[in-house]
């Protein structure tokens, strides 16, 4: 689960492309998409450290996998939340996309790319 290139790419390619154009609109957009996208990077890397330690390890701790969970959550929870008590300087939608942009990246990357790399072999 460790982010490639290919990822690392995407992710960078998108994030600019969504920030310029938010540029032109308003600039709550782009403080909301920025601290959204960073969110979401963060979020990822807890993902992976805790695959990692969970696949390391010989037994599961659900205890450790809820407070994952919950911290998780409410990271994304507080996002929005600084974001609706904020609403003249981070936009609260366009943290929600920044939320799921590694998500989409993801997914971008496994249905496009990846497929391009096998149909090539």
């Amino acid at each position: 689960m460790i982010m490639d290139k290919n990822l690392k790419k995407v992710i960078c390619f998108s994030c600019v492309v969504i920030a310029c154009l938010f540029l032109f609109i308003d600039l709550s957009l782009v403080y909301g998409f920025i601290l959204g996208s960073f969110i979401s990077v963060i979020l990822y890397r807890r993902t992976e450290r805790f695959c990692t330690a969970i696949l390391n390890s010989k037994s599961s701790n659900k205890g450790f996998m809820y407070l994952n969970f919950m911290i998780n959550f409410g990271l994304m929870a507080l996002t929005l939340l600084i974001c609706a008590l904020k609403p003249e300087t981070l936009n609260i939608f366009a943290a929600a996309l920044g939320l799921m942009i590694v998500k989409a990246s993801l997914l971008f990357n496994v249905v496009f790319l990846e497929r391009r790399k096998d149909h090539a072999s």
